[in-house]
């Protein structure tokens, strides 16, 4: 069977995407809501400013994490003991992308999505046949806000 290959960019923007964003990282640096996380960014080496939140990144630390990220990625389905492997140039399909909004299916509305809409979409899911992965389609608004990409994987 063949698979699909989405090829969007030559190897020389790739490239130049890559560049650019590691000079970004360094000079103008990222911002990082989560204090341990700064933290552990400064202590092995980059610039953060506890006031601003912001950390840059110099380029031998992006590269150290690239050369320790595995070439293979399990992910694992709800019942955790089947898993998807994501490795290469493979393309796969997703469904969702942390939708803020949501249009109900039922009166046509444009609304934020509830936690029933995530179940509702994961059913649907489940039954595509070209799809792969299943992310949090949606972002809840009927929980708080500091949990509510977390709420999505507990439901489902």
């Amino acid at each position: 069977m063949a698979k699909p290959r989405i090829k969007v960019l030559s190897d020389e923007e790739i490239l130049e995407i890559h560049w650019r964003s590691l000079s970004i990282l360094s000079k103008v640096g990222v911002k990082v809501d989560h204090k341990e996380a700064l933290e552990l960014l400064k202590s092995i080496g980059s610039e953060v400013n506890l006031n601003s939140r912001v950390a840059k990144i110099p380029e031998y630390i992006v590269k150290e994490a690239l050369d320790k990220t595995p070439n293979i990625v399990r992910l694992y389905y709800r019942d955790g003991k089947r898993f998807i492997e994501l490795y290469g140039d493979n393309t796969y399909f997703d469904v969702g992308s942390a939708a803020y909004y949501y249009m109900d299916y039922k009166t046509n509305e444009i609304r934020r999505p509830v936690s029933r809409d995530l179940a509702e979409v994961a059913k649907v899911a489940d039954f595509l046949p070209n799809t792969h992965i299943m992310s949090t389609a949606l972002v809840p608004s009927d929980v708080p806000e500091i949990i509510a990409d977390r709420w999505g994987e507990c439901i489902l």
